[in-house]
């Protein structure tokens, strides 16, 4: 009767593929991007443990080209900066200084840094 019994009971529910494969992609950027101090305003302003969108454009290319579900797709630059532009809009990063939060990701002299992290269950 145990063996009925194991038989008939469902695996545990996992989340919609696209929500695990987007998951994947924040933890894997997030664990790549290196993260340093930057200067603006001719050296007048510092930022720590920031990165800059040139950095984040080389990382997601590496993120996507080491992901399972894009290792056989040609990943171009231009994937990485559509993505970005949707972790940008969803908060996963944000610009430096708070009175210059733009609506879209800036490809070339941006600083950004990390969003708070919430751990869900």
């Amino acid at each position: 009767m145990s063996a009925i019994a194991s038989a008939t009971v469902k695996p545990k529910k996992q989340s919609f593929h696209a929500t695990s494969v987007w998951n994947e992609l924040v933890e894997g950027f997030r664990s790549k991007i290196e993260l340093r101090k930057y200067r603006r305003n001719y050296f007048t302003q510092s930022y720590e443990q920031c990165f800059s969108s040139i950095d984040a454009i080389s990382c997601m290319i590496n993120v996507l080209k080491s992901h399972p579900n894009f290792e056989t797709k040609q990943i171009e630059k231009h994937h990485a900066i559509r993505l970005l532009e949707k972790f940008y809009e969803s908060k996963v990063f944000s610009d430096v200084v708070k009175n210059e939060r733009r609506k879209t990701f800036v490809t070339e002299n941006g600083i950004y840094q990390e969003s708070i992290r919430i751990e869900m269950e």
